[in-house]
């Protein structure tokens, strides 16, 4: 049975006062390929209101299910509170299910901290990559000896034929 997996994003908030170290209103969403071979998109907003009281994450939560195949990319965006009111965003290619993303917005870039919780479909995978190693490095053995036999015979014809010219 598979893992259900999931992606946790976190976009932190660069010049933030002590009340908060996340961003109010801030969006992401992603991209993968379905089971059907179809495009998956899913949006989130983080900490849509701001009240004493809410009872909202800081994070956004997204349930992926039981795909276990990675996300293609990940798009995080904030309206900036500057008189020109542009939104700033950055796309994240390439990230893996079952990990936490943390977004922080810097001058002009972004950086992308990620930490990953291994499920039992990550340890199934690198069993299995093992084993393949394994199979390969058998056959390249097997496939060297052959050829060093092979090579040895043919040296050994190659003298033999030499010493009867030479008489």
């Amino acid at each position: 049975m598979l893992d259900a997996l999931w992606l946790k994003v976190t976009i932190l908030c660069e010049k933030c006062d002590a009340l908060s170290t996340t961003m109010v209103g801030a969006n992401a969403f992603y991209s993968t390929t379905g089971y059907t071979g179809e495009p998956e998109v899913r949006y989130g907003a983080q900490n849509s209101q701001l009240t004493s009281f809410s009872l909202q994450p800081p994070y956004m939560l997204f349930g992926l299910g039981q795909q276990a195949n990675y996300i293609e990319s990940l798009t995080v965006a904030y309206r900036n509170t500057d008189k020109d009111r542009s939104v700033n965003k950055f796309t994240f290619d390439n990230l893996i299910p079952n990990a936490q993303v943390f977004a922080i917005p810097m001058d002009g870039m972004w950086k992308l901290v990620m930490m990953v919780v291994p499920g039992k479909t990550l340890w199934q995978t690198l069993l299995v990559l093992g084993i393949c190693c394994v199979v390969c490095c058998i056959i390249i053995l097997v496939l060297h000896i052959k050829e060093k036999k092979e090579d040895e015979r043919e040296k050994v014809k190659f003298n033999t034929k030499f010493n009867f010219d030479a008489m």
